[in-house]
């Protein structure tokens, strides 16, 4: 989805994620330490990213009734517009899935 907004903080990192079925905020944990060059590169470019699009791998996490996508990965989509033309595919594809599969 595209990323509307970004919020940095010690321990994570916050975006606010559209990806054509709503709104969604997505934490993604952030430890000092970590030299894993992808959470590392994530978190320097986190405020050059609103507007751009991110594919997200997570657990959808329910906390005081706010639904948050707790995300293992992050990465920015590349490649031009097939991949972005393929993740909606796959964003709306997913969706009907769950849909089916929760009646």
């Amino acid at each position: 989805g595209a990323v509307r907004s970004s919020e940095v903080r010690s321990t994570n990192l916050f975006l606010d994620v559209e990806d054509g079925t709503g709104l969604m905020n997505v934490k993604v944990w952030v430890n000092d330490g970590d030299d894993c060059s992808a959470i590392v590169d994530l978190r320097r470019k986190a405020t050059e990213k609103d507007g751009k699009y991110v594919r997200i791998i997570g657990q959808l996490k329910e906390f005081d009734g706010v639904r948050t996508v707790v995300a293992n990965d992050v990465r920015e989509v590349e490649g031009g517009g097939n991949e972005i033309t393929y993740h909606f595919l796959e964003v709306a594809h997913s969706h009907e899935r769950h849909l089916k599969a929760g009646s």
